[in-house]
């Protein structure tokens, strides 16, 4: 139980919504007069678990949110089916040069 407590907190995150309510729920049986001890050890080791749980699930979390990739997949998608096919003009053939030597071809072609 100790070991569990010592390893919370290793990520520095907000405090969900069910670990907020499962500590008020203790706070409430510490302070009722007659309070059950095995019932608040074991809501504390519940609360433990799931604040490890919830770390390990942030810690271990992708960085991009998914609804923003899958978006941009999307609009790729879309982009390439409007694109319209490109249209390639055939080479002319290039007459033949004829000339006393190599330096004389070469300025010629210029």
């Amino acid at each position: 139980m100790e070991d569990l407590k010592l390893s919370v907190g290793g990520v520095k995150r907000r405090e969900f919504k069910e670990e907020k309510e499962l500590k008020t729920k203790i706070a409430d049986l510490k302070a009722a007069d007659g309070a059950d001890l095995d019932e608040i050890k074991s809501l504390e080791l519940q609360l433990t678990k799931m604040s490890l749980e919830f770390d390990d699930k942030f810690r271990f979390a992708k960085n991009a949110p998914p609804n923003k990739s899958e978006k941009k997949d999307d609009d790729k998608k879309e982009d390439v089916k409007d694109v319209k096919p490109r249209v390639v003009k055939p080479a002319e053939p290039a007459a033949p040069v004829v000339a006393a030597n190599a330096f004389s071809a070469l300025a010629a072609e210029e």
